[in-house]
């Protein structure tokens, strides 16, 4: 009474295996998913941050270089009790500012004046050449300082030449500065002056040196500003001379530098990129802000990741091994599934067997009893004989046919009229026929019925298989001959055997594919990389399919290719780091495959 009830839970909880093995393989694929992200995000936050230090650097390298030309322009004023128009050109030729040090709009001399020596001053300019040389803006104050030398000569520079910085705030305040410490200064953001084309203007700022008088080492603040002959400075158009600054990351970060700590626009020097070159409703995953010292000014920059960033790095990756790890689960489901399925069909074709076995005993049983009346109504027991679906048979005690029903004809393809006569080794196979002399010979013997099974070769050459009950036709107690029933009991042999091996399939792939999910799981959850994961994936593989290679590509949907992670062939890993990336096409199994999202077999 206990067997149903064990029986039915025992089919329920083979009805959910599938169901638990998806569910275990989906759990794993989100936790080495989960950790694989945030193991990506670290590494593209430290890629991130080398790429902010490389355009820091190269942004301070750039200005110690510049900041150097005018230390050396400085020591040229300084080793010299004069230095000429001329000479000073030729030492501007030789540095090569447009070709070497882009951004730089000129290098200038001004010259520290007293009032008195405003006429004097003027007076040379115009005989060294420079006829409309004049002190502006014009107004009265303690001292002058005027642009005496602009290189390059261009008409840009040749404007600016006899402009008082000094009287400007934003100018005044780094000149006061590099006055009083003696070092480099750099003014605040600043509008460029552009007399010649207002048009043409853009943000800057210009760096001062302080050049002292020849012989003279001021050693504090009062001596420095008695000893001030003028300044080196250069002034710097902004978006031209960060152009070019670490090519290499540009497309990957934007950058912002404002002058001072304050973010304004007011304070904006440049933005690497335009205010339209980003895309549309892209928020960038990383920002950064880094401080700058530039001679004595401070600069803040503002950092901030782009889509080729996301693009680049490995952040990508994660999806699609998140794809991965779910269509691996579902086939793990599929397989499961599909082996549980069958063996419950097996198992229903079993017990179809059972129930047509009781049925066919239950049958023999009842023409037992039909014989017992068999004398009193042999109409009847005609009826039943021909009507049945088995075979009815009497032999003689030599095996010859002497009686048959109706169902032979459909059973073995003879007529009654064909088989009436003869011998049983005409239509057995001589193993059967063999047999069946025996079960003869052991009902003579005493017996009263036999139990078993013959070979049969059909009227068209096909083999079944029938089983047989019979016992000895008695005629005034003395045996005359064998009466027995026939049945095809071919499908069921074939149920049979269908049924065992699908039974011993099922359990031995059930088996093999928990160890092997156990192995992936066990792998999966220790992997720290990628490369373990793909091998992991391997060892799977050819457990599950044996195959001579294995390639695993990642899909690129912006550029519809596909890239080659990982390979292994022949027994060993092969490198698939110069293997170019393969267009998606519509003919090959790869292609295929990503398009259609399904698996392709070949």
């Amino acid at each position: 009474m206990e067997s149903p009830p064990k029986s039915e839970h025992y089919q329920r909880l083979r009805h959910l295996t599938p169901y638990l093995v998806l569910a275990a393989s989906l759990l794993f694929t989100f936790i080495v998913s989960y950790r694989l992200a945030k193991v990506t995000e670290a590494e593209d936050r430290a890629r991130f941050q080398t790429l902010v230090q490389d355009v820091h650097a190269s942004i301070e390298s750039r200005l110690e270089s510049y900041t150097a030309l005018l230390r050396a322009g400085a020591g040229l004023f300084s080793a010299n009790d004069s230095v000429k128009e001329s000479e000073f050109r030729t030492f501007v030729q030789t540095l090569g500012l447009a070709e070497h040090y882009p951004g730089v709009q000129g290098m200038g001399f001004s010259i520290r004046l007293k009032p008195e020596e405003r006429a004097a001053l003027i007076a040379a300019r115009k005989l060294e050449g420079v006829e409309d040389f004049h002190l502006w803006p014009e107004s009265e104050r303690e001292e002058y300082h005027a642009i005496i030398y602009l290189e390059p000569q261009d008409q840009r520079n040749r404007a600016g030449l006899g402009y008082d910085m000094f009287t400007e705030p934003t100018r005044r305040t780094p000149m006061e500065r590099a006055r009083d410490s003696g070092l480099p200064a750099s003014s605040g953001r600043v509008t460029l002056f552009q007399k010649v084309d207002p048009q043409a203007e853009q943000p800057g700022f210009l760096i001062y040196a302080p050049v002292y008088r020849r012989d003279q080492q001021p050693a504090n603040e009062s001596e420095r500003r008695a000893a001030l002959l003028g300044f080196v400075f250069s002034a710097f158009r902004a978006d031209d001379f960060f152009q070019g600054i670490d090519i290499g990351a540009s497309h990957k970060i934007e950058f912002q530098i404002y002058d001072g700590t304050d973010l304004t626009p007011e304070n904006l020097l440049h933005r690497s990129t335009g205010p339209n070159d980003s895309a549309a409703n892209y928020q960038p995953r990383f920002a950064a802000f880094t401080n700058m010292n530039v001679a004595g000014r401070p600069w803040m920059i503002k950092y901030s990741s782009r889509p080729a960033f996301d693009l680049a790095y490995s952040k990508s990756g994660v999806p699609y091994s998140l794809a991965a790890g779910i269509l691996i689960s579902f086939l793990f489901f599929g397989v499961t599934r599909s082996q549980t399925r069958a063996r419950a069909k097996a198992e229903r074709s079993e017990t179809e067997v059972r129930e047509s076995e009781a049925m066919m005993r239950k049958i023999l049983e009842e023409r037992e009893r039909a014989e017992v009346a068999v004398k009193e109504s042999e109409e009847r027991y005609r009826e039943l004989v021909e009507n049945a679906n088995d075979i009815v048979f009497t032999l003689d005690l030599a095996g010859n046919v002497t009686s048959v029903n109706k169902a032979v004809e459909s059973i073995t393809g003879y007529s009654q009229t064909e088989l009436i006569g003869m011998n049983m080794a005409d239509f057995l196979t001589p193993a059967s026929t063999e047999s069946a002399r025996l079960m003869t010979e052991r009902k003579l013997a005493g017996e009263e019925r036999t139990n078993y099974e013959v070979d049969v070769r059909a009227k068209d050459g096909r083999p079944f298989t029938l089983e047989i009950s019979s016992r000895l036709a008695l005629h005034q107690g003395k045996p005359v001959g064998v009466q027995g029933v026939a049945r095809d009991i071919t499908s069921r042999r074939q149920a049979e055997e269908a049924l065992r091996q699908a039974d011993q399939r099922a359990l031995s792939e059930y088996e093999r594919l928990l160890e092997r999910i156990a192995g992936l799981a066990q792998t999966l959850g220790a992997a720290r990389d990628l490369l373990a994961i793909f091998r992991g994936l391997r060892e799977f593989t050819l457990l599950s399919v044996p195959c001579d290679g294995l390639f695993v590509s990642l899909y690129d949907p912006i550029r519809d290719v596909r890239t080659a992670c990982y390979g292994w062939a022949d027994g060993q890993e092969i490198d698939t780091s110069k293997l170019p990336p393969m267009p998606v096409n519509s003919t090959g199994p790869n292609s295929r495959a990503v398009r259609t999202n399904q698996v392709i077999i070949t």
